[in-house]
């Protein structure tokens, strides 16, 4: 009896390990490199992939900057200048700037300009204004600029200026404009009748009194040569450059620029007769020039005749901007700019 039931419990428990061993698969064995049951050779699992170092981004190229720092005085009124007259406290703002001409070609100088005339916003007005004429690299410029009473306006509110970084070739001519902004102002110069008169043998137009500062210390009284430009109002054909400093003016060089307003839109631009010259960077401006200017005594003038002129203008407004560069790094350049309405 005792047998039977031992026989009986050992049948039972083999039959546990087969069923057992039926549902529980076995895993291939690696032996010596081989695998029991395919006895091919074991495949090494693959490290990770290195991740792909992220690109730098694109190194932007060397950009020009121009930023107004500051305005003396910063806002009010002032006294415009009379024909003939030269810098004094009261008459004139001195805007200064830091810059950064990067751009411009090895050997090539800039030149820090202030415009107002022909700026939205403020009226029809001559002005006056230097320029700064600044070497590669950065720093620091201040540039005076005023109005001429020119009219019987007994007030010229100016509301905004355009403040241009340009390059300039070797011989003085303009190459481009490498930065223009606009900056809201607030100013207002007041003309007398006196000197809203011009006196005689002064055609009326743009004068630049010359490049003496406003900043403490530094004496208004003209010392050397001081080249000044004058452009008729309304802007005929001729242009003189005069010296109205108390020194001899070396031989300079002169540009003239014309641009027409909505050029495109409802007419033709620049009569290229006078302006043959075209910009590659603005399509609306032409040029001429450069014009040799000879050496100048103190107190002479040179005008200049603009060939083929013409008696009749395509109806619109035109702006022109002029400089003379001096032949003399200590003589500032001379700036001027004029308007001619055609209708």
């Amino acid at each position: 009896m005792r047998s039977a039931t031992l026989f009986t419990t050992l049948a039972l428990l083999s039959s546990a390990s087969i069923l057992w061993a039926a549902e529980v698969p076995r895993l291939p064995q690696n032996i010596g490199g081989m695998s029991k049951q395919s006895g091919a050779p074991a495949v090494p699992a693959k490290p990770p992939a290195a991740p792909t170092p992220a690109k730098p981004p694109p190194i932007a190229p060397p950009a020009d900057e121009l930023r107004l720092t500051g305005l003396s005085p910063p806002s009010g009124n002032l006294t415009g200048l009379a024909h003939g007259s030269t810098y004094a406290p009261g008459n004139h703002v001195e805007a200064s700037f830091e810059y950064a001409l990067r751009t411009a070609a090895r050997g090539v100088n800039g030149t820090i300009r202030v415009f107002t005339s022909g700026v939205p916003g403020n009226p029809d007005h001559t002005g006056v204004a230097g320029a700064a004429t600044v070497v590669q690299g950065t720093g620091r410029a201040r540039v005076p600029f005023s109005v001429l009473c020119d009219r019987a306006t007994p007030t010229i509110a100016i509301t905004n200026l355009r403040i241009v970084l340009q390059e300039h070739g070797a011989g003085g001519g303009l190459v481009r404009t490498l930065v223009e902004r606009q900056q809201p102002v607030s100013f207002q110069f007041q003309c007398s009748p006196a000197t809203a008169t011009a006196p005689a043998g002064v055609p009326s137009g743009f004068i630049n009194p010359g490049a003496t500062s406003s900043v403490p210390g530094i004496t208004h009284k003209p010392q050397g040569p001081k080249l000044a430009l004058i452009l008729t109002q309304p802007m005929t054909d001729v242009i003189t450059v005069r010296n109205q400093g108390d020194a001899r003016a070396a031989a300079s060089r002169l540009n003239l620029t014309c641009r027409r307003e909505r050029f495109g839109a409802d007419g033709p631009g620049c009569p290229t007769s006078v302006f043959p010259q075209r910009s590659t960077v603005y399509p609306d401006v032409w040029a001429v020039g450069p014009i040799d200017i000879p050496s100048l005594a103190p107190g002479a003038n040179h005008s200049v005749r603009l060939p083929s002129w013409p008696d009749h203008w395509s109806a619109g407004r035109y702006h022109f901007g002029a400089i003379v560069f001096s032949s003399d790094p200590e003589t500032r350049n001379a700036t001027a700019d004029s308007v001619l309405d055609v209708r």
